[in-house]
């Protein structure tokens, strides 16, 4: 009965798009610290995103804009921040490695010509 349950949510999704399928064990981490963490990752991505420097998984292209950029670099520093007693000395160092290039980064994208 359940696949029949599916097979109409899919039957419902509009054309052109596809049905997405969340595993909930990645929405609910086993603790506050894991969700945290996957949480610092998401943000270094958008950071390299909105820095033009990958690719927008959704449009495709390129896009910048540093605002956006900045906000999640601040983001992830006030988290790691926070986070430094729940993790590893080198998950940690790996985290503030990763902080640098960021910043490092946008300095770089911020002085070239838009």
């Amino acid at each position: 009965m359940s696949e029949n349950i599916e097979n109409q949510e899919l039957a419902e999704t509009p054309l052109g798009e596809q049905a997405i399928q969340i595993n909930p064990q990645e929405l609910y981490p086993k603790d506050v610290a894991t969700f945290i963490r996957g949480m610092m990752l998401l943000l270094s991505e958008q950071a390299w995103i909105y820095m033009g420097m990958i690719f927008h998984p959704i449009e495709g292209r390129l896009l910048k804009d540093l605002l956006q950029a900045q906000l999640a670099i601040n983001s992830l520093e006030a988290l790691l921040d926070t986070m430094s007693n729940h993790l590893e000395e080198r998950e940690e160092e790996e985290f503030r490695k990763l902080l640098a290039d960021l910043k490092l980064n946008f300095v770089t994208q911020s002085n070239q010509p838009v």
